[in-house]
């Protein structure tokens, strides 16, 4: 049975990008996961950041993306 979760919201401030804070967030979300026996992740890239999840083997995955503005 495919079991998945969303990962819903990683952030880096500016400052540490490029340390490796994003890499062991999403490592560690990925061991919580597996403990969980989830196995598969999705989550939204920012396009600036999209190379970092290839790097850590996460393909494109189309779907569509939606959002509504309300009036205030």
């Amino acid at each position: 049975m495919d079991c998945s979760w969303a990962v819903s919201v990683v952030a880096v401030d500016a400052a540490g990008r490029g340390t490796g804070v994003g890499r062991s967030l999403m490592a560690y979300a990925e061991a919580d996961a597996r403990a969980r026996g989830m196995t598969t992740l999705f989550l939204d890239a920012r396009p600036d950041a999209i190379p970092l999840y290839e790097r850590e083997s996460y393909v494109l995955h189309p779907a569509p993306s939606m959002k509504k503005v309300l009036s205030t």
